[in-house]
């Protein structure tokens, strides 16, 4: 995925996602774009700065692989590591790898904001904070917890829709 089409990490990338990358390619040199590739989620000059980072810190090495123009960076760990750090939680890959729950989590919240603007209006019946008159609250509320259920369900037709490819695809595929 190349970092134009990406739009900005809600996490940093830790030393723990760089090694995990080593584990999971199960080798021990590899280069830049090895890393792009399986930290899908955040951006390469995110990736580059943290491997730049951990070189600096000596918890990889990095050399210079081929001559001329197809020469490239190759990455490896120390020998020196006393203990792997954790990689990023899985809820920031869950967020950016599942648009669908994005969608549905600020359905919810728009819900919750609409039932903060629905529940004053209903119970006081002077202006509320003697500033704003309870119906147009209830009718904001109303609003917005239109909006909040219709983008919750958007967020549901995503998930099902991905589900139902999947099944199919799963269908379709000889074992």
């Amino acid at each position: 995925m190349s970092s134009t089409d990406r739009f900005k990490p809600p996490g940093k990338v830790t030393s723990g996602d760089i090694y995990e990358v080593f584990r999971s390619k199960d080798e021990w040199v590899l280069n830049t774009s090895d890393f792009d590739d399986n930290i899908d989620w955040a951006s390469r000059s995110t990736v580059r700065r943290q491997l730049d980072e951990m070189l600096k810190s000596g918890e990889i090495h990095s050399k210079q692989a081929g001559k001329g123009e197809n020469s490239g960076l190759v990455w490896y760990p120390s020998d020196k590591i006393r203990e792997v750090p954790q990689p990023t939680p899985d809820p920031i890959k869950l967020i950016y790898r599942n648009p669908w729950f994005s969608t549905f989590i600020i359905g919810l919240l728009i819900i919750g904001f609409g039932f903060i603007l629905f529940m004053p209006g209903l119970i006081n019946n002077g202006p509320v904070l003697g500033i704003v008159n309870p119906r147009a609250m209830i009718n904001a509320g109303v609003v917005f917890y239109v909006i909040g259920v219709g983008t919750a369900l958007g967020g549901a037709v995503m998930f099902a829709n991905r589900q139902f490819i999947t099944a199919i695809r799963n269908r379709n595929t000889p074992n």
